[in-house]
């Protein structure tokens, strides 16, 4: 186990997950994170998940973060692309 000054570097206070996610599903719609944390796992850019799915940064922006609905039409794109079911985007 890494030292530093003397003190082990895990005896800080932990900070549950429910604290750092707190609010977080007020915050992002399910279908939303869904989208966030699929251009996440294919690390790319909104520019770049947008370009993929023809969407503007803005829209996908307002997408992630639950201002617009993904709809039908742009979820079967992203089933397209992705091969992921687009009824997971569909709220």
């Amino acid at each position: 186990m890494q030292e530093e000054c003397g003190t082990d570097v895990f005896s800080e206070k932990l900070i549950p997950a429910t604290a750092v996610f707190e609010g977080l599903e007020k915050k992002l719609t399910k279908a939303g994170a869904l989208l966030k944390g699929l251009r996440t796992r294919e690390v790319l850019s909104q520019v770049l998940f947008a370009k993929k799915i023809q969407v503007t940064q803005a829209n996908l922006s307002n997408m992630e973060n639950g201002r617009r609905s993904i709809g039908k039409i742009i979820a079967k794109r992203i089933k397209k692309i992705f091969h992921i079911d687009y009824r997971y985007f569909i709220e």
